[in-house]
Formats: structure tokens, C-alpha cells, sequence
């Protein structure tokens, strides 16, 4: 989930927030799939109960229409390898939603550019912040649409960080 959440990150969710809410297009979610019950997700919810979803070069589309996309900055980093990469940082909102960070390494890669996919009554579409590095619903066979009944909890504030500028940061 970087940028928003980073690896080693320990973050406070309210616990059965989605008993009682309704999932809301930006709402950071918990939860699980059915196929594996064990392993708990944190991701971003995109697409609510009949919408259209589909990524074009990094953008991405609600029933046809862009979602606010703004370029924040862009860097060349040394992979392991030594091999040159690029990222880029994208701001994304929804009409009363919040604004959040997106990581993207390669726009023109399958991940960011896919089918549209509409949603089921029922299901939600998540992705993960960091695009190109997320098993989020672009993925129908490893990973899929999230079923309502597994959407509980909902990361509000980090609590513990590898750095401290990132203790009680409140998530969006």
C-alpha cells in the first residue's frame, strides 16, 4: 500500500467500521478473501456495486469517466540488479473522497492498462496505492472482486513506524 502505508508500518483500524457504513469509493478497507481467510489485505476501495472499472496508461475509470489524476513528481532509482527504473507519484480523488498518493513504475504495463470490468451486486474492485506491486481485483484469478461480507475493519492512524516522522500519521 505504499506510499500511504509502508512496509514495517503497524497501523490502528477501526474495528467493524464496515458493520455499520457502507463502503465509499477512497475508503481504505481490511479484510479478507474467501479463497484464503488466513491472510488479511489492506486496500483501497475503487469500484462499488455495478460501476465500471478499467485503467488506461495509469488512469483510471469510474463508468467511463477519469477519476482526478495529478503528477505530484517523478525519480530514476537502482533497482537490485543495478537496472535503471522509473516511479512516479500520482495524486487520485473522488468527488467527496479523499486524496491520496499512487505509486506507478510502468503506465504501459498490464496492470495499468486492463479490460473493463464491472462490478457485481455484492462485490467491491480494491487496488492497492503502489499500482504495480499490488494482488488487488485486476487479478480475477489470484485475487478478484472482494465479496461485501469480507470488508470489516478500516485503517484510521499509523501507530508504529521504522521512521518517526510517520507515528500518528492519520491515513486517507
Amino acid at each position: 500500500m505504499a506510499p500511504t502505508i509502508l512496509k514495517g508500518d503497524r497501523v490502528w483500524s477501526r474495528r467493524r467500521y464496515f458493520c455499520d457504513h457502507d463502503p465509499e469509493r477512497g475508503d481504505l478497507a481490511v479484510f479478507t478473501l474467501p479463497s484464503d481467510g488466513r491472510a488479511v489485505f489492506v486496500k483501497r476501495i475503487i469500484g462499488l456495486p455495478g460501476d465500471r472499472v478499467q485503467l488506461k496508461a495509469a488512469q483510471l475509470y469510474i463508468n467511463g469517466e477519469p477519476v482526478a489524476h495529478e503528477w505530484m513528481d517523478s525519480a530514476i532509482h537502482a533497482k537490485e540488479s543495478g537496472e535503471a527504473s522509473g516511479i512516479s507519484h500520482f495524486s487520485e480523488s473522488f468527488p467527496r473522497g479523499p486524496r491520496y498518493l499512487v505509486e506507478v513504475t510502468d503506465p504501459e504495463g498490464p496492470l495499468e492498462n486492463t479490460a473493463e470490468i464491472t462490478v457485481p451486486d455484492g462485490s467491491y474492485f480494491v487496488l492497492g496505492d503502489n499500482r504495480d506491486k499490488s494482488d488487488d481485483s485486476r487479478q480475477s484469478q489470484r485475487f478478484g472482486l472482494v465479496p461485501r461480507a469480507q470488508i470489516v475493519d478500516r485503517p484510521t492512524m499509523v501507530i508504529w513506524s521504522g521512521s518517526w516522522d510517520r507515528v500518528g500519521l492519520w491515513l486517507r
